[in-house]
């Protein structure tokens, strides 16, 4: 359970509207105070649906051929939070009494958020009101709060009004580049009954209704010139009785729902008779920790955050700041298929499932992207979406990260690899994996016998537009030979692949540049980074991106996040004596300005053998939002930062890979960590592996795991020595 006491500055307040957001996969709610705070102070208000969106066009000083010519970013909706009590004329909040006493408490077994806050009003009553919040999964189109007002010393009647009010919002990042600042008018707001309304988005045409409904008989009203729906009672207030009103809120919109008014009026009927207590949000604890509350604490509430905020459905992914605000636009990145996907897929293959089926159900538009990029055949998927639709507008940093492509290939075969589904595999994987693999072709050009890719930019944003990323080039590599050995396979199934265009991909492969410097024995990111002078990274302000020109930052030997070193975690090829100079060597380079690079310096120390250090940057990794440490949590939760914290874990002390020929690890113990239990899900099998001075693995289905290098039936329950040396496998395998 995550807890914060007496948090009531502004920056305090903004940061747990983050922290506290509660979401259901479908929507999320920030965590503001419903009777509101400091009429002064700044706050992000906001429900974000997602995938309702509005678009707005781009306007460049100096547009090219083929530049996306329109943005898109998710909406804020109607503020439904809001229940405030009126004492004697007067509202009870920050503004007019002085807060004594704040607690707030996010529970991640149930999913409910508790608030109780204590107020002194005229320096004469004492009250305290107690809300809880839930978004439950099991109704993605519910909302519910409860409000308990109490007091020590107040005799009399108050006045509850809840109301729900539109929003027309502008938020101001100071310039930020990864957040959006228009003063278009995004959606219309109409009252369709006394307590129902319709949002309808401009452009996009999208419908959402919202319907109101309370544990209390309320007087509904509606001020047209404020678009406010409000609800009212008026209740006896005594120290002897405790007032509560439950405020019940239904979403349902064109997105998800066939006909979605008439399915909001069958649900406020349906809701009458329940309470916030019949809701509770159960997510399968895949990880334990023993003996570090801290850990465990922080742990389980970023899966939990993770988990809730999707998949939606398989027509809509995970945008990279979940559900808790509109960071980003609310769009989709890689960030899910590389740092999110994993945990769905050893937990909850059901869901990863619908992460790769977005992709699939948008190869359409990536056909298109490739086109606008005047590629002949193949697809590119977009680098920032929420449709589809490519709508970076920068392309050094945008567009030209055609590395998206192999972490969507390679992610549809470790689902193959993992859950053993052939028949989508061959159904719909292989059209993304082959599809994906052609553009290849087509930003790659054979020369002197090596297979080159120019003109492109890796994961690493501070080096944009090079040649031969290593990061691109590997992935590329091992993309084209897994799907050249599955063709083989089921040649017959794919007889209208171009056979011209299987042998030329068997040749680039075969012929892939693969930046390798033997004085220093590293692999070069790109063919021209070492040529760079490194920047002191001891005289610069971070971020860099919002401190140095591109052109200036682009001409230093400096890292914003992982990139060689992320294709060393995720192919797990190269000599472990150059993965680990590589990892040393980029260390001293990379500055961590994207919160998606500790967790992958984590995984590589972890399993190259400093244990230390690998647990150093978990923990910095973990407390991401949780100590605010890149100073932005106010604008939402780095929700794929929580998804790394899985691959620190999993990826990096468990030291589990995934290949074709399945499932291996290679567990180790850092000793702040010295027992831990992690559960997974493996070709029908539900595993349970434990590690402490032994290895413990259960399992309700017989499997063959890979441990330290040595293949193992296991079946019911097996127990294996805790290997001294955890990196000895590693270092044959790489030397045979």
């Amino acid at each position: 359970m995550i807890k914060t006491y007496r948090k009531v500055t502004e920056q305090d307040l903004l940061i747990d509207e983050s922290l506290f957001t509660t979401s259901n996969k479908r929507f999320g709610v920030r965590g503001t105070f419903a009777e509101g705070t400091k009429s002064i102070y700044k706050t992000y208000r906001e429900c974000v649906l997602n995938g309702v969106y509005e678009t707005y066009p781009y306007c460049y000083g100096e547009r090219g051929y083929g530049y996306p010519n329109r943005g898109e970013f998710i909406i804020t909706l109607p503020d439904f939070q809001t229940i405030y009590v009126v004492i004697n004329g007067e509202k009870l909040n920050y503004d007019t009494a002085d807060i004594k006493a704040v607690k707030r408490e996010f529970n991640t077994t149930n999913g409910h958020t508790i608030r109780t806050t204590k107020y002194l009003l005229n320096d004469i009553y004492e009250f305290t009101i107690k809300e809880e919040r839930i978004t439950p999964f099991d109704n993605p189109n519910l909302y519910i709060a409860k409000y308990d007002i109490k007091t020590n010393n107040f005799i009399g009647e108050i006045d509850i009004i809840s109301t729900l009010t539109n929003q027309h919002k502008k938020n101001k990042y100071e310039h930020d580049p990864r957040f959006i600042e228009t003063d278009q008018l995004t959606h219309t707001f109409e009252l369709i009954d006394k307590n129902i309304c319709k949002v309808s988005t401009i452009h996009t045409n999208f419908h959402v209704y919202f319907g109101l409904h309370h544990s209390i008989n309320m007087t509904y009203s509606y001020n047209d010139q404020t678009e406010t729906m409000i609800a009212k009672t008026t209740q006896k207030l005594t120290p002897k009785n405790t007032v509560t009103l439950t405020k019940y809120v239904i979403i349902t919109s064109s997105v998800y729902e066939t006909n979605p008014y008439s399915q909001n009026q069958q649900m406020i009927d349906s809701i009458k008779n329940t309470s916030i207590t019949a809701y509770k949000n159960t997510v399968d604890q895949s990880i334990f920790v023993k003996d570090n509350k801290l850990i465990t604490t922080a742990l389980n509430y970023n899966l939990y955050q993770l988990n809730a905020s999707g998949p939606a459905d398989e027509y809509h992914s995970i945008p990279a700041k979940g559900l808790s605000g509109k960071g980003y636009e609310g769009h989709y990145f890689w960030d899910t298929e590389m740092y999110m996907f994993p945990y769905f897929l050893l937990t909850k293959p059901k869901e990863a499932k619908k992460i790769l089926l977005f992709r699939y159900n948008t190869l359409k538009e990536a056909r298109q992207e490739a086109l606008n990029l005047n590629h002949d055949q193949g697809v590119k998927f977009p680098w920032r979406t929420i449709d589809g639709k490519e709508v970076s507008s920068y392309y050094p940093a945008g567009s030209a990260q055609y590395h998206i492509n192999g972490i969507i290939a390679i992610q549809f075969l470790n689902y193959y690899f993992v859950t053993n589904d052939l028949d989508f595999l061959l159904k719909k994987g292989m059209d993304v994996i082959y599809q994906t693999a052609l553009l290849y072709l087509e930003i790659g050009s054979f020369h002197n016998n090596e297979f080159h890719i120019n003109t492109v930019t890796g994961p690493d944003e501070y080096s944009a537009i090079v040649n031969n990323n290593y990061y691109t080039n590997k992935l590329a590599q091992y993309h084209i030979k897994m799907l050249l050995e599955l063709y083989s396979k089921h040649k017959r199934r794919f007889r209208n692949y171009d056979s011209t265009a299987i042998k030329q991909l068997k040749k680039a492969a075969e012929q892939m540049v693969i930046p390798y410097d033997k004085t220093r024995n590293i692999n070069p990111q790109d063919s021209q980074f070492l040529s760079k002078k490194p920047l002191d990274l001891t005289s610069v302000r971070k971020p860099l991106l919002l401190n140095m020109h591109p052109l200036t930052i682009y001409r230093y030997q400096v890292c914003k996040q992982a990139d060689t070193i992320l294709a060393h975690m995720l192919l797990n090829d190269e000599p472990y004596d150059t993965m680990c100079d590589s990892l040393a060597y980029y260390e001293g380079i990379t500055i961590h300005d994207s919160s998606l690079s500790k967790c992958i310096f984590s995984v590589m120390n972890s399993r190259l053998g400093d244990l230390e250090k690998g647990y150093k940057y978990f923990k910095q990794q973990l407390l991401t939002d949780l100590d605010n440490t890149h100073n932005n949590t106010e604008q939402g939760l780095h929700i794929a930062n929580m998804g790394g914290t899985y691959l620190t874990i999993v990826y990096g002390f468990l030291g589990l890979h995934i290949s074709s020929s399945g499932l291996s690890i290679a567990p180790k113990v850092p000793k702040e960590l010295p027992e831990y239990t992690i559960k997974l899900r493996y070709r029908g099998a539900s595993l349970t592996i434990s590690i402490k001075d032994l290895i413990t693995i259960k399992t309700d289905k017989e499997i063959q795991l890979e441990i330290y290098g040595k293949k193992y039936l296991i079946s019911d329950k097996t127990r294996l020595k805790l290997s001294s040396n955890a990196y000895s496998a590693l270092k044959i395998k790489k030397e045979k």
